[in-house]
């Protein structure tokens, strides 16, 4: 009985070992396996990685082609010369169609504001007397700011004025506006000058010629200014944008147009048009008072715009 125990435990001990080699044996196997699966998922994410930074690469370039083409369609916009060519144009339509530019585009002025006004007005006395514009200065104050298709009265007025052999000064506080005038400008019109000045302060120290005025200076209160704006005010001004500040400056300039401007010359003020009482507001609501009181007379008017021209020196 002892043997035949001995030969059952022997036996079972042979078995626990062949089980042991086996799984030893599966075991090499299932790493073998594990090597290889692990190799291939490698493999895999590594072919994955080369991929997505493809399509990483191809999107960033499609982020770079878009944001280039956003800024050249902005620079488009903002560079409408073409529109602006054709606004100083269509100011001079009577010239060789006949009638009165200023009475027939009262819509025009609405949209694009009082530099339209001017030129139109302008054209009527051309018209009126061949040649009377060629020499004469129209100085402006108040660069164009934030670029608009609608406005950009500095581009349009340098064109009329080289259309019409005028010299044009354009005046603005701004030195970032003034910079770019003085970059962009003379291409429009080699003989025009820009002054980096507070309007009202170039207006009373002025000696030149005086001929005609657009005052388009100081802003008066609304919602909708920039932060841009505001902050030029503050950096250059070190004021806030108010009707109070806002009128004051205009009848500043005002002032310097009594004492200076000959009879016969215009001066027109954009943002400004009357209350239902018939009082005016915006920009010119003290200006235009002064200048009515002081000898000029109201030529056109809008709703956006006044200009009048001087009939007799102030008494």
């Amino acid at each position: 009985r002892e043997s035949d125990r001995l030969l059952t435990q022997q036996s079972e001990i042979e078995g626990f070992q062949r089980m042991l080699a086996d799984n030893e044996s599966a075991l090499k196997s299932f790493k073998a396996s594990s090597t290889t699966l692990a190799s291939r998922l490698e493999e895999a994410l590594g072919s994955l990685r080369g991929e997505l930074d493809q399509h990483g690469d191809h999107l960033h370039e499609f982020k770079r082609i878009s944001e280039l083409q956003r800024t050249k369609l902005s620079r488009l916009e903002q560079d409408s010369v073409g529109l602006d060519l054709v606004s100083a144009i269509r100011s001079l339509r009577p010239l060789w169609l006949g009638g009165s530019s200023s009475e027939r585009s009262v819509n025009e002025v609405d949209i694009e504001h009082g530099h339209a006004m001017l030129m139109q007005v302008l054209a009527d006395r051309e018209k009126e007397q061949p040649g009377y514009l060629s020499g004469r200065t129209l100085i402006e104050i108040g660069i164009t700011r934030e670029l608009s298709r609608l406005q950009r009265s500095t581009q349009k007025l340098t064109i009329f004025s080289l259309l019409m052999d005028m010299a044009h000064v354009a005046i603005d506080m701004d030195p970032k506006n003034v910079a770019r005038a003085k970059k962009d400008l003379p291409l429009l019109n080699p003989g025009v000058r820009v002054v980096e000045q507070k309007g009202e302060e170039f207006l009373r120290l002025h000696r030149g010629a005086m001929d005609f005025v657009y005052l388009d200076a100081f802003d008066f209160e609304h919602d909708n200014h920039s932060e841009a704006r505001k902050t030029s005010y503050r950096d250059n001004l070190g004021a806030e944008i108010t009707n109070e500040a806002c009128w004051e400056m205009h009848a500043n300039c005002a002032e310097s147009v009594l004492a200076k401007m000959p009879v016969g010359g215009v001066v027109a003020l954009d943002d400004t048009w009357r209350e239902q009482d018939g009082t005016f507001t915006g920009k010119g609501k003290l200006a235009v008072p002064l200048l009515i009181d002081g000898g000029f007379r109201i030529v056109a008017e809008s709703k956006t715009a006044v200009c009048l021209t001087r009939e007799h020196a102030a008494n």
